[in-house]
């Protein structure tokens, strides 16, 4: 009561959930506490939906629950202000489904996750190519889903890619070698260069981001070089293929063009997010 005078809600809280575990622990005799810590008790269960989407529920034990939390609530905070000075416009559902996102993006890209044929996150598209080059029309993946072309755009920026030759009856005629990922050297000259997300406003570090290559090598020749390539996490990639957002690179430096109904002259803005603070002269 002493406590709850004087501390925040979230400290009386944290000092409550503490009593209930004491009471817990002097309830339960060892053995049976050893019991629950060698089998905690995790459950997941999700379903789709009609419209692709998953929902999902399920509780996690203390210790489990806590490490998911501490993991997903720093990159939950809202963005800073952004171009324009307007603040991050996601609620905290939002922010944390997004921070989530962006937990499963980098745990993909992790080493030691299982294969598929000796290699990780497998997939086989159909699209024609004439598809590709307009940037319409559906896409098919091996598991019957279908995606917009712009969906399919976004997931090659950073895929190793196979390029089959069909035959009329879908015989495989052709298949090419994989290609087009960025090269580890690559990506540690990007991370010196780019510091993180290049979106202006967006303060994700290295590790929570890919290289998009921002002229598309699959229809526009563009080449998986320095100055192709642009640090982007995965929130902000959807703004590239699906908001109208542009990049160019002059000179080393990354600037984002925001779409004509943010700003009609489209001027190029870049990320200070992630520059060093300037001294003050003395």
């Amino acid at each position: 009561m002493e406590l709850a005078r004087q501390a925040i809600p979230s400290t009386v809280r944290k000092a409550g959930q503490r009593l209930l575990a004491y009471g817990d622990l002097e309830d339960k005799a060892p053995r049976v506490l050893e019991e629950q810590l060698a089998r905690p008790r995790r459950e997941f269960r999700y379903t789709w939906t009609r419209d692709g989407r998953m929902k999902f529920s399920g509780e996690f034990d203390a210790e489990t629950g806590q490490l998911a939390e501490e993991l997903f609530v720093p990159p939950a905070k809202p963005d800073p202000a952004d171009e324009l000075g307007g603040p991050d416009p996601r609620t905290a559902t939002e922010r944390q489904g997004d921070a989530v996102a962006a937990i499963f993006d980098l745990a993909a890209r992790a080493e030691g996750l299982p294969v598929r044929a000796g290699e990780r996150a497998v997939a086989t598209v159909t699209v024609p190519y004439a598809d590709l080059l307009r940037e319409s029309g559906q896409v098919t993946l091996d598991d019957g889903r279908t995606l917009p072309v712009s969906h399919l755009r976004r997931l090659l920026c950073d895929a190793r890619i196979y390029p089959a030759v069909l035959g009329g009856e879908g015989q495989v005629l052709d298949l090419g070698r994989s290609a087009r990922t960025a090269t580890p050297a690559q990506r540690r000259a990007l991370a010196i260069r780019d510091r993180g997300c290049t979106r202006p406003g967006c303060p994700r570090g290295p590790k929570w981001t890919t290289p998009h290559h921002v002229i598309f090598w699959a229809t526009q020749g563009g080449e998986t070089t320095i100055n192709d390539l642009a640090l982007v996490c995965e929130r902000c990639h959807q703004l590239i293929h699906h908001g109208g957002w542009d990049i160019r690179i002059r000179r080393g430096v990354v600037s984002w063009i925001p779409p004509a109904w943010l700003d009609p002259r489209r001027r190029p803005v870049r990320n200070t997010a992630h520059d060093p603070p300037h001294r003050q002269a003395a």
